[in-house]
């Protein structure tokens, strides 16, 4: 099935205008057949060290930013960071924290494009938000990966803080 939006493209010119702007063209993979376009690039800020991933799909006119964390869910840990992972998402208001064992943690948002016209700035405001997200939990997701600290207790903590400064 054909895609709806005439220029299918559009969103693959946003994601090379981006490329282009942050000076990673070589970042980026277009597969013009399937209609899929990623890029790739590590990205650091003061508090957070990630590695992002924007993707395009155009037959569904969907756009996907994922920050990939440094810190790698250990077997052993991963029920515990499943149940912090769950406990973040109720909380949060954009995009949802994704868990696999042996994998590192990933904020993921996507977004359906229909009927939109997203710029480069859409895209960069994605990221922002990924990137801020990991930053603003990068602590309790490091210590549910490399401490024997529950998720319950982690949370427990975070709400508790979080009233006090209200």
């Amino acid at each position: 099935m054909e895609s709806p939006h005439t220029d299918h493209l559009q969103l693959t010119a946003l994601l090379r205008e981006l490329a282009v702007e942050t000076g990673c063209e070589d970042a980026l993979s277009v597969d013009a057949e399937t209609g899929f376009a990623r890029l790739q690039l590590a990205f650091d800020t003061e508090d957070t060290r990630c590695l992002l991933r924007v993707e395009v799909n155009h037959p569904a006119y969907c756009l996907q930013v994922l920050n990939f964390g440094e810190i790698t869910v250990p077997e052993a840990r991963y029920a515990e960071a499943m149940a912090l992972a769950n406990g973040i998402n109720v909380r949060s208001r954009a995009g949802c924290l994704c868990v696999s064992a042996g994998n590192p943690f990933c904020f993921r948002q996507s977004v359906d494009m229909a009927g939109l016209q997203p710029t480069v700035g859409t895209l960069v405001r994605m990221i922002q938000v990924g990137i801020e997200a990991m930053g603003y939990w990068g602590d309790l997701l490091g210590r549910v990966a490399l401490t024997r600290t529950t998720a319950g207790e982690l949370l427990a903590e975070h709400d508790a803080a979080t009233q006090a400064e209200r």
